[in-house]
């Protein structure tokens, strides 16, 4: 029952087979946050961050790059006009 509740939610069509194969799993997910929820966190400070480190990121700045553009496409698969030319990811409208 919990299955066909779950998969309801997520929009998903299970067959019967589907469904048993997935109810131990849900049994034991379930019973995860069972005892997730029994965990006493009243008295624990919240915490978002613990490493310390503020920011590990580097500002974006051009760097000089020791390449010329004949050289940095001399051994490409595919080039277009001086430009690397790579396969689409995205469908065409």
């Amino acid at each position: 029952q919990k299955v066909r509740q779950v998969a309801k939610l997520a929009r998903f069509t299970l067959t019967d087979n589907e469904i048993h194969k997935f109810q131990g799993q849900l049994e034991t997910i379930l019973e995860h946050f069972e005892t997730l929820g029994k965990v006493q966190v009243e008295d624990v400070e919240a915490t978002y961050q613990t490493t310390g480190i503020k920011n590990a990121c580097r500002d974006d700045k051009r760097q000089h790059c020791s390449l010329t553009q004949k050289e940095a496409l001399q051994n490409a698969p595919n080039t277009q006009k001086g430009y690397f030319k790579v396969k689409g990811i995205l469908p065409e409208n």
